[in-house]
C-alpha cells in the first residue's frame, strides 16, 4: 500500500510516493499569464503526473495533496482574553474558541471557500504555556494558530482528476506554509526564529516565525517565472533564451558582450525581488531576520546568494531536500484537515 503526496505551486506538480520523490513535471512557463490560464495549465499538469503515478503504482490508499500560493491562503493569529473572575478553560472551550475563528477567516473572501486545515501551536493560561489536560482556571487566555482556506472551486477540480484515476482513497488538503514551517521546525529545532522562504514560478512565499512561533505568512508575487519574464522582457528574447542566459549566469559561464549586458540585469531583478522581501517585513513590523531558510528548485544558488547578500548578518540555510518529501514530515502534525 503507498502513500502519494502531490506538492502543487505556481510552477510544479510534485509527486512523493512514501516518502520519496517519484517525478516532477512543470507547470509550462508561457508570454502572458491569466489567473484562468495558470488554473487550467496546472490542472493539465496535475493530470499528466497522476497518469504517470498509476502506471506505476497500482496500489495508492491516502493521498495528501498540498498547495502553495495561489492556489491555497494561509493566515497566522495570536488571540488575547481577559476575563473578570476565573473562568474554567478546558479542550471544549478552547475548540468553540477556534471555530468562531475559522468563521471570522471565511468572511475575509468573496468567493465560496473550503477551509482546509489548523495548527495550534501554542496556549498560554494566565500568561504560561499550558496544555490542557484537563479544566484550568483562568483569568487570561492567549492562543496563537495558524488556518488556510482554497476555492471550493479549485478544490473540487482536483478531486475530479484524482478520482478519474485513483477511486475510493482517503484524499486530504494541506497548505505549504503550514506544513513546511512544521517540518524545518522539526528539521532545524535549533532555528526558533527568522524567515522562511519558498520561491516558485510566479510567487514567494514567506513565513516569519519568533521564538518557535510563525506570527506571519505572507507572499510576493514575484518568482522565477517572474524573473525569466523579466530578463526575455528585457532582452526582447523568447523566454527559452532568456532561461539559458540566467542559468549561464548562475554558472558563472557568460562571456564578453553577453556578460556586460546581462549580468547587471539579472542582478538589478534579483535584487529588487529581495528589496521587496525587505519591505514586506517592515510592513509587518519584523525586525532583520536572523536565520533565512531558503527554497527553491531553480536557480536555487541565485536567490540564496541574493538573500546571502540582503540580509548580510542572517545565517543562510539552504533545504537540500524536495519540498514535496520535505512536506511529509509535517503532515501528521496538523490537528485538523479536511
Amino acid at each position: 500500500m503507498n502513500e502519494l503526496v502531490l506538492a502543487i505551486d505556481s510552477s510544479s506538480v510534485e509527486a512523493v510516493i512514501n516518502g520519496k520523490r517519484s517525478l516532477v513535471k512543470r507547470i509550462p512557463v508561457h508570454e502572458k499569464i491569466s489567473t484562468a490560464h495558470l488554473e487550467h495549465t496546472m490542472i493539465s499538469t496535475l493530470t499528466n503526473v497522476l497518469q504517470s503515478v498509476v502506471r506505476e503504482h497500482h496500489s495508492i490508499h491516502k493521498i495528501d495533496i498540498v498547495l502553495s500560493t495561489p492556489w491555497i491562503v494561509s493566515k497566522t493569529k495570536t488571540s488575547h482574553f481577559t476575563y473578570a473572575k476565573p473562568l474554567m478553560i478546558d479542550r471544549d472551550y478552547l475548540d468553540r474558541m477556534v471555530q468562531e475563528e475559522r468563521n471570522v477567516f471565511k468572511k475575509l473572501f468573496p468567493f465560496d471557500i473550503e477551509f482546509v486545515e489548523q495548527k495550534v501551536f501554542e496556549i498560554k493560561i494566565n500568561g504560561y504555556t499550558a496544555r490542557l489536560k484537563k479544566p484550568v482556571p483562568a483569568i487570561s487566555l492567549s492562543i496563537s494558530s495558524a488556518m488556510s482556506a482554497m476555492s471550493k472551486n479549485i478544490l473540487e477540480k482536483i478531486h475530479a482528476v484524482i478520482e478519474h484515476f485513483i477511486h475510493g482513497v482517503k484524499i486530504s488538503f494541506h497548505s505549504s506554509s503550514i506544513l513546511a514551517y512544521l517540518s524545518v521546525r522539526h528539521l532545524q529545532p535549533e532555528i526558533d526564529s527568522g524567515l522562511f522562504v519558498h520561491i516558485h514560478g510566479e510567487c514567494t512565499d514567506i513565513t516569519v516565525f519568533r521564538a518557535g512561533i510563525p506570527t506571519h505568512f505572507a507572499s510576493i508575487n514575484y518568482g522565477v517565472y517572474s524573473l525569466v519574464h523579466e530578463i526575455a522582457h528585457s532582452l526582447n528574447s523568447s523566454l527559452g533564451v532568456a532561461e539559458s542566459k540566467i542559468s549561464l549566469f548562475e554558472n558563472e559561464e557568460l562571456h564578453n558582450q553577453a556578460e556586460e549586458k546581462v549580468t547587471p540585469l539579472i542582478e538589478q531583478k534579483l535584487e529588487s525581488w529581495a528589496h521587496s522581501i525587505q519591505e514586506l517585513l517592515e510592513q509587518l513590523e519584523s525586525v532583520s531576520p536572523r536565520n533565512v531558510i531558503i527554497y527553491s528548485d531553480t536557480y536555487a544558488t541565485l536567490f540564496s546568494n541574493t538573500i546571502a547578500n540582503t540580509f548580510e548578518e542572517a545565517d543562510i540555510t539552504n533545504i537540500p531536500d524536495t519540498m514535496g518529501t520535505l512536506y511529509k514530515t509535517g503532515i501528521e502534525s496538523v490537528e485538523f484537515h479536511g
